[in-house]
């Protein structure tokens, strides 16, 4: 079954869309965390296009292994999960 993203997206709803291979959820996702996660590849990289490189390498191996990623039950408790799970 697919999911219709809400209008809110919610970070669970867009989880759930990428498990699903829903592009529109991807790119919701990967516009959501763009800033975290460069500010984390920033601090490995020598400048902004290899730290933009790893950013980019990152979502795909997290698009690639998001369906082993699980959901706890708040959103609050969700971000925090997602966000350490994206350092990774």
């Amino acid at each position: 079954m697919r999911i219709a993203l809400s209008t809110d997206h919610s970070l669970y709803d867009l989880i759930l869309g990428c498990k699903q291979d829903m592009p529109v959820a991807q790119r919701l996702l990967y516009e959501r965390f763009f800033g975290f996660g460069l500010s984390v590849c920033l601090r490995y990289a020598k400048n902004n296009d290899e730290a933009m490189e790893i950013l980019n390498d990152g979502f795909v191996k997290v698009f690639r292994s998001i369906s082993g990623f699980a959901e706890p039950g708040g959103d609050d408790e969700l971000s925090r999960l997602f966000m350490s799970w994206l350092k990774k």
